[in-house]
């Protein structure tokens, strides 16, 4: 299933039943008037970085943005390989895992890193919370802002804090596939 059909309108249907205009989406959410318009109307795929923004505005986790996760006391979910929501941004191919649950302390995503330079990935992310990151397969080079990259192979992981511009790039002859898992 791919997230971006159903964004658009699910967050229009969270902005509309929370009486907000989108002015007052946008002051909520830290994102331009024009970005909502864009993604309200399927114009736009946002970054992770502008749907974490979403979700904290909206105070919704990223399941919440795409359809009706339920919560759960027993706090169980199984996401079979490859069934979970997807959603594409220019640097990413991202898989959500857990997705069917609310009110998650943390958001796994399965993702395939597709930009291989700055120029690809474009600005840097940074957004509030932390990250951990496990290299499934492939090369990734972890660039911060100011600070020498870091490469790291399979087996390699990094965990760090999202206020911290970043982007992470595949390197190496084959895309490289991570789990990211989110909090904040």
């Amino acid at each position: 299933m791919d997230v971006n059909e159903g964004l658009g309108p699910r967050l229009k249907a969270l902005r509309r039943t929370r009486g907000w205009t989108l002015e007052a989406a946008a002051t909520r959410t830290g994102l331009a008037k024009s970005t909502l318009s864009k993604i309200e109307n399927g114009r736009m795929s946002p970054t992770v970085e502008v749907l974490l923004k979403l979700s904290q505005g909206f105070a919704v986790d990223l399941a919440g943005l795409f359809g009706d996760a339920r919560p759960d006391p027993a706090a169980r979910s199984l996401t079979r390989a490859g069934t979970g929501p997807r959603h594409e941004t220019r640097s990413y191919s991202h898989e959500l895992l857990g997705a069917d649950l609310a009110e998650k302390r943390i958001t796994p995503v399965r993702a395939r890193v597709k930009a291989r330079t700055l120029a690809e990935y474009g600005p840097l992310d940074h957004h509030d919370g932390q990250q951990f990151l496990l290299v499934l397969s492939g090369m990734v080079l972890m660039q911060f802002l100011g600070e020498p990259p870091l490469r790291l192979a399979a087996g390699d992981s990094l965990y760090f804090d999202t206020r911290t511009p970043h982007a992470c790039l595949s390197e190496g002859p084959e895309e490289a596939e991570i789990l990211w898992v989110h909090t904040g």
